[in-house]
């Protein structure tokens, strides 16, 4: 009786066996047995498929494939992207059908002037050899008007032809149609214009117009220079207008008063240094009573097209030499003297460039040198007069900024001065003088400043066409001309830091000296360094930029009262 089994039994076993055969044999069949992309020539197969999430051996789902589809569109190098599937015996095989998007052959730039096909070909992402990239057109349109800005130019990309593979950017640079100058009242629109090397007609660059301001500002008779754009009246061209602000450029000055010689001094001064408006400079200077002494000058920036600029100065000049402060220290009356001078000076200038400049000096002065403190004592090299005619030579490389107050930049120049008999004077001599200014902004309202000045001579060099240094201009800490000799060297540093727009403060150190003096000085004869160092503040007012300086020095202290920078 055990082991029979019914008839109805097994009938119910093979049932079930064959339930589950063809439910395994189903899920086989909705799984993912390959995955094939068609149509790829450029871009690899490995390379889309990194992007598909289906993989062999998944089950089938027609929104999974949906989203691979998008997958692949996203990568940007196709312009169509579909899918189908077929089944098979073991599964599934799913089919991504792509068309590539055109293989670049060759970009190019045309319109192009300022800017060369070459640079900008460097900032596009569009290289020959590969398949274009849906969007790199339009990021390559916004890098290449990004490259024009940053360097200055209003370009933009009107058209992208697109032939097969060629792919042809159309670009327009923006040209000035016209400029106008706004604020004038006294000046003269030539004045203003022909500082500028922005013209109508040429293309706009936003670098050279504000070189252009500087130079504007440069001038020392507008208070403010700003400029503004607007489009044309044509698609393409701009229209610029410079914007000033004029400030009072004339002086007139009347006093009376004691010098510290007790002497009853008078005096007028005249400055005008935008006279008739043509950014020409006038000056007239009168002191009467015990003291008498006048000097007139003129100066002409613009004589012709070359920017050819001419001066003259015209003079009867005394000059007091007192070694004094106003902290400590006394007169040293050894080397207390005056200094008269009488004749002129005539001078031309040329740029060679917008940064190089030659200069040439022509100057005759009848010099008479003597002491006049107490009875008895004489000056080291003793009482001298002569007459001096020499011819100047100057070359100046000048990259500042702003020349009153620079914060970038520096200048360079170098002067041969030669005085001979064949002038017409008596003294005999070369002067070669160095002067090298450096200025670097350390930070958003700080400066650090720096100056070496060099003078070597050779000759018979008369004692009033030495080198005097001490005081407010050279080194300070110490009395004004506390050195004087035959040769030079003086190095200054400052930093520079601006508080409020017309207030600065100002630390200082200076390093130098006079040598080569007289014979019976012997302490002169070689190098023997003077070190200063202080504190200062420059005063933004009406009248000019008022300098403060406080020096210490070996000597004690000393007070400087000046104007303007000290480079």
């Amino acid at each position: 009786m055990f082991g029979h089994r019914s008839p109805s039994t097994n009938h119910l076993v093979v049932v079930v066996l064959t339930i589950a055969v063809a439910t395994g044999a189903q899920a086989q069949l909705n799984r993912v047995a390959e995955v094939k992309i068609d149509g790829n020539n450029n871009i690899s197969t490995a390379v889309i498929q990194e992007v598909l999430a289906i993989k062999v051996g998944d089950e089938f789902a027609e929104e999974d494939v949906q989203a691979d589809v998008a997958a692949v569109k996203e990568m940007g190098y196709f312009s169509a992207v579909t899918a189908d599937h077929t089944r098979r015996h073991d599964g599934v095989v799913v089919v991504f059908h792509v068309t590539e998007n055109a293989l670049v052959t060759k970009v190019s730039i045309e319109g192009n002037k300022e800017l060369s096909s070459e640079k900008i070909l460097e900032k596009v992402e569009l290289k020959p050899g590969r398949v274009l990239h849906s969007g790199t057109v339009e990021k390559d349109v916004a890098r290449i008007e990004e490259f024009y800005r940053s360097e200055g130019y209003l370009g933009r990309v009107v058209d992208v032809d697109i032939k097969g593979g060629e792919f042809v950017y159309h670009v327009q640079e923006a040209v000035i149609e016209d400029i106008q100058i706004e604020g004038l009242k006294k000046t003269r629109p030539l004045v203003v214009t022909r500082e500028m090397k922005s013209r109508p007609g040429q293309v706009f660059n936003a670098k050279l117009l504000g070189r252009d301001l500087n130079k504007i500002f440069n001038l020392n008779i507008f208070e403010d220079v700003t400029w503004d754009q607007r489009p044309g009246a044509e698609v393409g061209k701009v229209i610029v207008t410079v914007q000033v602000k004029e400030k009072r450029t004339g002086m007139a000055a009347v006093g009376i008063g004691f010098s510290s010689r007790s002497e009853l001094v008078g005096f007028a001064d005249l400055d005008e240094v935008n006279f008739r408006g043509r950014g020409q400079k006038a000056a007239l200077r009168m002191e009467f009573g015990d003291r008498k002494s006048w000097a007139t000058s003129f100066f002409e920036p613009w004589m012709d097209q070359k920017h050819t600029s001419a001066g003259i100065e015209l003079f009867d000049k005394l000059i007091y030499r007192e070694p004094t402060g106003v902290f400590g220290g006394g007169l040293n009356s050894n080397s207390v003297f005056e200094e008269r001078r009488k004749g002129g000076r005539l001078s031309f200038g040329r740029p060679k460039s917008d940064t190089v400049s030659y200069t040439v000096r022509l100057k005759n002065e009848k010099v008479s040198f003597k002491n006049t403190q107490l009875a008895g004592v004489t000056l080291p090299f003793g009482d001298t007069s002569g007459h001096v005619s020499s011819l100047t030579f100057g070359v100046a490389h000048d990259t500042r900024d702003i020349l009153m107050d620079p914060s970038t930049g520096g200048r360079e120049s170098l002067e041969l001065e030669s005085a001979n008999s064949l002038l017409g004077g008596q003294d005999t001599f070369l002067k070669w003088e160095l002067d090298v200014r450096r200025y670097y902004p350390v930070a958003p309202k700080a400066v650090v400043a720096g100056r070496l000045q060099a003078g070597v001579t050779s000759g018979a060099l008369p004692a009033y066409e030495q080198y005097f240094v001490g005081g407010a201009e050279t080194i300070r800490g110490f009395n004004v001309d506390r050195e004087y000799g035959k040769n030079m060297i003086v190095a200054n540093v400052e930093y520079r830091h601006r508080f409020q727009k017309n207030f600065q403060g100002v630390a200082f150190v200076d390093y130098g000296g006079a040598y080569g003096g007289p014979p019976d000085r012997t302490d002169w004869a070689s190098f023997d360094a003077l070190l200063g160092y202080g504190l200062g503040i420059r005063v933004k007012t009406p009248l000019g930029p008022i300098r403060l300086d406080l020096g210490f020095s070996k000597d004690g202290s000393r007070t400087h009262f000046s104007i303007g920078q000290m480079f």
